[in-house]
C-alpha cells in the first residue's frame, strides 16, 4: 500500500519495510498522517515480527531522530550522511528529542561531531562513531536489515508485548515527555 509518500509492504518471512519516499521527506502535517497510519498498519499485523524503514535522501534532523529510535540503523555504504542541523539553523531541542540523544547516541565524540557541530556524517564515519550498526552497499540494505533483526529476535523470538513493555520502562522519561 502507498499513500502521501509512505509506502508498506508486509514481507513472507514476517517484516513490514516502510518506504519513506516523499522527496525530502519532510515531517510535515500530511506526511507524518500517512506515517502514523502505516505505524498503526503494522501494529495491527500480529505476523508481523520487525519493521524495517528505508529512505531515499539522507537523515537530517527529524529524519536523523527517527532513525535513532529504531534498534538497529544500516546505512549504506557510497551515499547519504546523518547529521542534526539544528546548529546551523539556530534552533534549540527540546527535552524529549535530547532525552533521545542522551539514551541513544552515548558517546560524547559522537555528539560532538553530529549534534552539537553538526556535521554531515558518512556511512563509514558514523559506523566509527557507533551511530549505526552496520554499514551496507545499496543492494544489500533490507537482507542486513532483516539479518540485524533475525539475529536480535533469535530463534524462538521476542513476543512483541514484552518487548513494548521492555521499551516503554527503559525509555519512560522520553515516552511520558512525548503524552
Amino acid at each position: 500500500m502507498s499513500r502521501d509518500g509512505i509506502s508498506l509492504q508486509f514481507t513472507e518471512d514476517g517484516f513490514a519495510i516502510l518506504q519513506m519516499n516523499n522527496g525530502q521527506n519532510r515531517f510535515n502535517t500530511p506526511f507524518l498522517k500517512s506515517l502514523n497510519s502505516a505505524l498503526d498498519d503494522i501494529l495491527k499485523n500480529s505476523s508481523c515480527k520487525a519493521l524495517i524503514t528505508t529512505s531515499t535522501g539522507h537523515a537530517f534532523a527529524g529524519g536523523a531522530f527517527f532513525a535513532m529510535v529504531h534498534d538497529y540503523r544500516v546505512m549504506r555504504d557510497d551515499k547519504g550522511w546523518i547529521c542534526w542541523n539544528e546548529t546551523h539553523i539556530k534552533m534549540r531541542f527540546p527535552e524529549n528529542l535530547l532525552e533521545i540523544l542522551r539514551l541513544k547516541v552515548p558517546r560524547c565524540d559522537a555528539l560532538r561531531e553530529a549534534v552539537i557541530f553538526g556535521r554531515r556524517i558518512t556511512a563509514q564515519e558514523a559506523r566509527q562513531l557507533d551511530l549505526i550498526d552496520v554499514v551496507a552497499e545499496l543492494s544489500n540494505l533490507i537482507p542486513e536489515a532483516k539479518k540485524l533483526a533475525t539475529s536480535a529476535l533469535g530463534k524462538t523470538g521476542i513476543d512483541r508485548n514484552m518487548l513494548s513493555v521492555m521499551k516503554q520502562d527503559i525509555y519512560s522519561r522520553t515516552v511520558k515527555s512525548n503524552l
